[in-house]
């Protein structure tokens, strides 16, 4: 099964976000104004709500090209944006503004952070209108720690201007922080 990245929006008007926590992976991506974007990477579950979803940028097409390309999800792009995911990402682009079928608005949001789907409906649309479904190599690979390793329980990284992301090892599970905000998903 191809991975289906979906480009979400991480300013402070499109929190909480739908459906990160489904997602496989998720990168992170630095955007316009010093705030960042992230892209999601659904394979092995699915997400009944994903969202806001956004606009594509060009540093998607390495992420997408480490993926084999997949499916990729997204909602409008400057054409100098898109143009290097559609040269060299090897992907299958689904756009809101030219195929808004698997996507809908949520009337409860304002535009342009109104935009969402599920991921069955993105990667059903997808298959309909031709995308193949090559899956994507690992990733990551894991062995075993470095001799005399020590084992990390935060994270900080200053992401841009107006962003800066922090995970913390608590009961078992790495939790977020946005700007020291707990983030909710």
């Amino acid at each position: 099964m191809a991975a289906l990245s979906v480009k979400i929006d991480n300013s402070p008007a499109a929190r909480p976000q739908s459906g990160l926590n489904k997602a496989d992976v998720v990168f992170e991506a630095l955007v316009e104004g010093g705030l960042s974007r992230f892209m999601a990477v659904f394979q092995s579950q699915s997400a009944d709500q994903v969202g806001p979803i956004r606009s594509a940028r060009p540093v998607d097409a390495a992420l997408l090209r480490a993926l084999h390309g997949g499916i990729f999800a997204y909602s409008g792009a400057a054409k100098g944006e898109i143009a290097p995911v559609r040269e060299g990402s090897g992907a299958f682009l689904l756009s809101n503004d030219l195929t808004p079928g698997p996507f809908f608005r949520l009337h409860s949001r304002r535009p342009p952070q109104n935009v969402y789907a599920t991921t069955n409906d993105l990667r059903a649309g997808a298959l309909r209108l031709g995308a193949r479904e090559p899956s994507p190599t690992p990733l990551f690979f894991y062995g075993p720690p470095a001799a005399g390793h020590v084992a990390a329980t935060s994270v900080a990284i200053v992401i841009g201007s107006e962003s800066s992301a922090r995970w913390i090892f608590r009961h078992g599970v790495w939790l977020r922080e946005e700007n020291g905000r707990p983030h909710l998903l």
